[in-house]
């Protein structure tokens, strides 16, 4: 898969840079280990609900978030996990694993890693 960015970290700072990448043009890969949107500071009860004050921060990025989506402009890979980052002819290569029992990877190709 190509892009022209992977951000890596769903959490609040990573999807504002992937939704703001996004809205600029870029083709954006968001990659995240956990399973929802957040990360550790918007973190999920099993009722989907965070108990943060701040919630109504994530609604709106994620709202972003998903008007990227539906543009085509990013992808968003969720319980996926960086194991290996190299650079090769200028560009960066991050492979990653999907969940916790599939052996299948997923290797990205960008220009720009946010971290």
């Amino acid at each position: 898969m190509r892009s022209d960015i992977v951000v890596v970290g769903a959490g609040p700072a990573g999807m504002a840079a992937a939704a703001h990448a996004a809205e600029c043009g870029a083709r954006v890969v968001l990659v995240d280990a956990g399973e929802r949107l957040g990360g550790q500071y918007f973190r999920h009860d099993v009722t989907g609900m965070a108990h943060n004050k701040d919630w109504p921060t994530l609604v709106a990025l994620a709202q972003r978030i998903s008007a990227q989506q539906q543009r085509g402009t990013l992808t968003y890979l969720s319980r996926s996990a960086v194991w290996s980052v190299s650079e090769s002819n200028n560009e960066f290569i991050l492979r990653l694993r999907k969940g916790e029992r599939d052996d299948s990877g997923i290797e990205l190709h960008c220009s720009r890693i946010i971290l």
